[in-house]
């Protein structure tokens, strides 16, 4: 697969390039091709004059294009206001097919049926590559979640067509079928027998600062953040005042989002309203945590090393690339720095653009700040070509050094503030909850009125190990202890919380509704500690009671009936669990 670029600032220019495409498509054999237009400029004459001119030239062939903020060909950004790439197959099964959807004519639904249904009539089809104009840009979600029900086999990359001034209301995607429109998509389905892709995303910014919590949303539109209008977390932190130019002045601080420990992606601030709200790219949910982040030189060279590696043993015919129009202003005139290194492997052609689509692990997510990647390949890989070297140094500048010591120093005190959030609710003997942190999470679970059982266990005669042998002796048996309750407790029940409740008393919380669960661990713990040996002390066993919480239980009560538990234990001859409900 080869990619052609063809001039288009003029026509005679144009034809020139023409004449020796033609020429080249006889001597390569190609079987099939097609065009891809970027235009920077809002004007639909001149674009409307180059499609034209593919047309009249080369009758049989197929286009698409958008409006892009900036272009990259030969993985270089790229100061023509309108560039073409032809796209060569080599292989005879290679196809092609470019699709047009505009709202104005057929409802998203239904074309998403159509979608469905001509994808599976045509089992070639390998990857799919959408390119969206701004009219559809709140509905990011909707066009996520119908590519993500696209089968998985077919790779998926695309990107909001954007444009040179910045005018994220207006912008265009054409394609020879359905002319020019700010109001649609347009898709462009590869795939054969011989056609492989691979996809990757290239980020690097760095979380900064602690944690915020989403308190108020409206869809893709932050409320509140920490329950305060979520401007003034960029008055507060980054001294970026809530205005007009709040797109301009965020745009290379995007916000790092999570719904969970593993799952993020960025975000980048559109603008705000008079109340302080900040629209965003995409749906966000309440209740999800963002940090404010900055790029960071090191990490995105290392991510893009880590492609690289990844790319080389792929052995790729050519790149197309989906990056943010923040990441070109990031890196200002020094763009090519991030893009030269990918084009030594193979050719990189593409744009820049107001957001990126990119399916990872089944799913289609809607990205900022990232550039995105499709590997395409015919045919078994080729020799692989030798990993470029670059030096990551050379391309700090005395900012970015900066930013890096303060993301660094940020890291270290957030990791130090980890640690001791997790030492204050830590038993520092047992290495389990601390009695605190066991209140705070009983309390929690009564409040919510959240079932659960408590288990509570003291050592049986424990005085006597610290008597006998020695309170170093005695301090190992509570560690056993604490071992053998965290391993039962793991194997019984997923929702458990072990932790000493004081001296040689533990205590065990089952989110449970089922007072079977509590007994059974409360048993198990009883036969395996009594058989557990140590250096010197000799064999000891434990005292159980148990209850489940009830209807109107406080923190108070509960624990009380579970205490009252463990004294019948006791007064019943040790070594025995005893429930009390």
């Amino acid at each position: 697969m080869k990619q052609r670029i063809i001039d288009a600032s003029g026509y005679k220019q144009f034809l020139f390039d023409a004449k020796e495409l033609k020429a080249y498509m006889a001597d390569a054999g190609a079987h099939a091709y097609y065009f891809s237009i970027y235009s920077t400029v809002l004007d639909d004459a001149r674009i409307q004059q180059v499609c034209s001119w593919i047309e009249e030239q080369f009758p049989g062939a197929d286009y698409y294009g958008c409006t892009s903020f900036v272009n990259i060909i030969r993985g270089h950004s790229n100061n023509e206001k309108i560039v073409v790439v032809c796209t060569l197959a080599e292989s005879a099964s290679t196809r092609f097919k470019v699709m047009h959807f505009d709202k104005t004519k057929i409802a998203i639904d239904d074309f998403a049926k159509y979608l469905y249904e001509y994808i599976s009539e045509n089992p070639w089809i390998r990857s799919a590559e959408f390119i969206v104009a701004s009219s559809l840009n709140h509905s990011r979600n909707v066009l996520c979640d119908l590519a993500s029900k696209i089968p998985e086999s077919i790779s998926i990359v695309g990107g909001c067509a954007f444009n040179e001034h910045f005018d994220l209301m207006k912008n265009y995607v054409f394609t020879k079928h359905g002319g020019i429109t700010t109001e649609g998509m347009c898709i462009l389905f590869t795939g054969g027998d011989n056609y492989y892709s691979k996809v990757r995303k290239i980020e690097g910014w760095k979380p900064l600062f602690r944690k915020f919590e989403l308190t108020k949303v409206d869809k893709n539109k932050i409320v509140e953040i920490d329950h305060r209008p979520a401007a003034e977390i960029l008055e507060r932190y980054l001294g970026i005042p809530n205005d007009e130019n709040i797109p301009f002045a965020a745009i290379e601080f995007p916000l790092f989002y999570t719904e969970n420990e593993t799952d993020y992606m960025l975000r980048s601030i559109l603008y705000s309203d008079s109340n302080g709200s900040l629209v965003t790219g995409s749906y966000v949910k309440e209740g999800a945590h963002v940090q404010l982040t900055f790029g960071e030189i090191s990490s995105v060279m290392n991510t893009i090393d880590e492609v690289i590696d990844d790319m080389i043993d792929f052995v790729p015919d050519n790149f197309r690339a989906y990056s943010c129009a923040a990441r070109y202003n990031w890196w200002g005139n020094r763009i090519n720095e991030e893009l030269s290194p990918i084009s030594a492997v193979a050719p990189v052609n593409g744009l820049f653009t107001a957001g990126e689509f990119v399916r990872i692990d089944g799913d289609v997510q809607f990205c900022n700040c990232t550039l995105v990647l499709k590997a395409e390949r015919e045919g078994i890989p080729k020799e692989p070509v030798q990993k470029p070297k670059h030096d990551h140094s050379a391309a700090l500048t005395t900012s970015m050094r900066l930013a890096r010591f303060i993301g660094v120093i940020i890291q270290e005190l957030e990791e130090k503030n980890d640690e001791l959030k997790r030492l204050a609710v830590t038993d520092v003997l047992s290495g389990v909850y601390n009695r605190g942190a066991l209140n705070d999470i009983i309390r929690q679970l009564a409040d919510n009125h959240t079932p659960f059982s408590l288990i509570m266990m003291d050592i049986d005669d424990f005085k006597n190990v610290n008597d006998c042998y020695g309170h170093d002796e005695g301090d190992k048996v509570i560690q056993r202890l604490a071992l053998v309750i965290t391993e039962e407790a793991k194997a019984t029940h997923a929702a458990t919380h072990v932790g000493r409740w004081g001296g040689e008393e533990f205590m065990v919380i089952v989110e449970s509704d089922d007072i079977a669960v509590a007994e059974t661990l409360g048993r198990n713990i009883c036969d395996r500690f009594g058989k557990e040996t140590y250096d010197i002390a000799p064999s000891k066993t434990i005292s159980v009671g148990a209850t489940l919480s009830a209807e109107g239980d406080s923190e108070d009560s509960v624990v009380k009936r579970v205490d009252e538990a463990l004294y019948s234990a006791k007064a019943q001859g040790k070594n025995r669990v005893i429930t009390i409900l």
